[in-house]
């Protein structure tokens, strides 16, 4: 879609695509094929289809802030029959589907949603979805769809990254939640800093990233690794030791190009492996080779990975998502729980990062199942070349 001031929002709202997007660039010239008051009802009549957009999203926060949502349940992580909900692809929302899906499949995610008791939009709209998927049978998700994409300052209907869906999603749901005051963390209790260089460097990074307090919601997906390097100057023997922190909701592993398959596991310890770094040391200013480690100073509930195979050429290594992680090696500070099982995998049929079709592949009461928008099934076929995104839940 190309952006033009004088017919942007005509050719947005008219020409959408007539198939159920398995492609993003394909657009029709009918407008009749999709029509857009039909499938987006209640908007008010105005000039511009900025002010309809607009009025139809202060109208959803209207309607929302005087609703109150059914109690949704558990039922069908406790009951035999397992309930697996169809939803509408109005034309390039699969990534949003393939979202809903894998957060609907991570039970402790859902029973941490039904804590909050907030009015806000997003928030309900989140809680309206969860609750339909997992009672209805179908759902149609044209008011999150829509409201989602406002707030985010975007159009509906653009293709987008189902990974990137959940992780602005959580951050959004975050932001609201945190204005309600309740069921915050305000601090990294397991990590404790064990020199004043290293508390320095720990305390800077939460300042100026503004990390808490977050919500008990947001916490079961984040974590926090710590870079640290040391080594002794060959010229001047002065020591130098270096801290560096990040904070951990989607980590990126990078693939091994050299490699035609591999599992999972192997890409994790390839990805986690000390690094040689050149720096200069601060005294004389000669370069200096030093080994940095990263490891967890905190492990989330939920891990979720994202392999680049977007960078660069298409990569096509055949990754094997193992059933069961642990990370142990991985961790600086000792805990019990550091074994993950598979939940969940964000699979794109397509070679480039815009453009394509997301499905996922979720496990639930131990089977595995195969969600296509309107098409559910138990899973039969394995996309290690397409699979991308990958979730661990502790056990």
């Amino acid at each position: 879609m190309y952006r033009d001031n004088n017919n942007y929002y005509y050719y947005y709202y008219h020409h959408i695509p007539s198939n159920s997007g398995f492609y993003g660039n394909q657009y029709s010239n009918d407008s009749s094929v999709y029509n857009y008051d039909e499938n987006y009802p209640n908007f008010n009549s105005t000039n511009t289809e900025e002010n309809k957009y607009t009025n139809y999203t202060n109208y959803l926060k209207d309607k929302n802030n005087n609703k109150t949502f059914e109690k949704y349940n558990m039922k069908d992580y406790q009951n035999k029959e397992i309930n697996l909900c169809k939803i509408k692809n109005y034309g390039n929302n699969c990534y949003l589907n393939s979202g809903l899906q894998i957060l609907v499949s991570c039970k402790i995610f859902v029973e941490e949603l039904k804590k909050y008791n907030t009015k806000s939009v997003l928030t309900n709209l989140t809680k309206q979805a969860i609750h339909k998927l997992l009672n209805d049978k179908n759902y149609e998700p044209k008011e999150f769809l829509i409201y989602f994409s406002r707030i985010n300052n975007q159009f509906p209907l653009v293709q987008s990254c189902s990974q990137n869906f959940i992780r602005t999603l959580l951050k959004n749901l975050n932001n609201e939640l945190i204005l309600t005051n309740e069921n915050l963390i305000v601090e990294n209790e397991q990590y404790k800093p064990k020199s004043g260089n290293e508390n320095y460097k720990y305390r800077s990074f939460i300042i100026s990233n503004n990390i808490f307090p977050e919500s008990s919601l947001l916490s079961i997906f984040s974590g926090m690794t710590k870079s640290h390097s040391k080594s002794i100057c060959k010229y001047c023997n002065e020591s130098i030791e270096e801290f560096s922190f990040c904070y951990f909701i989607d980590q990126n592993m990078y693939l091994d190009n050299n490699k035609y398959t591999c599992n999972f596991s192997d890409v994790l310890e390839k990805n986690f492996e000390k690094n040689n770094l050149i720096m200069n040391c601060p005294k004389c200013s000669r370069e200096i080779n030093m080994n940095e480690e990263t490891k967890f100073i905190k492990l989330p509930e939920i891990l979720i990975f994202t392999l680049e195979r977007f960078e660069g050429e298409y990569n096509k290594v055949e990754i094997k998502p193992d059933e069961y992680i642990d990370m142990r090696n991985y961790v600086d500070t000792f805990d019990f729980r550091t074994k993950y099982e598979l939940i969940a995998i964000n699979i794109r049929l397509g070679e480039q990062k815009n453009f394509g079709h997301e499905i996922c592949q979720v496990k639930r009461q131990g089977k595995w199942f195969e969600l296509n928008d309107e098409i559910v099934d138990e899973k039969i076929k394995s996309y290690n070349n397409y699979s991308y995104g990958l979730f661990y839940q502790r056990l």
